[in-house]
């Protein structure tokens, strides 16, 4: 069964504001996104690769 839950006005506009305060954020994202110019290929592979190592020297350094 669902709940019935009043929200006040003032919950009400804390919410839209918290949630027009995040759209904001990720308009911004993705405009630096944009400018950031084209996009670049990528091996996955390569990727996968590079974060293994990261992994492995971050676990040689907490080890030392």
């Amino acid at each position: 069964m669902g709940t019935n839950v009043n929200l006040t006005p003032q919950l009400l506009d804390e919410r839209d504001r918290e949630k027009a305060l995040r759209l904001e954020s990720l308009r911004a994202e993705i405009d630096a996104g944009v400018k950031s110019g084209r996009s670049q290929a990528w091996d996955p592979a390569e990727v996968k690769a590079q974060g293994r190592a990261k992994r492995v020297a971050r676990k040689r350094a907490a080890e030392a």
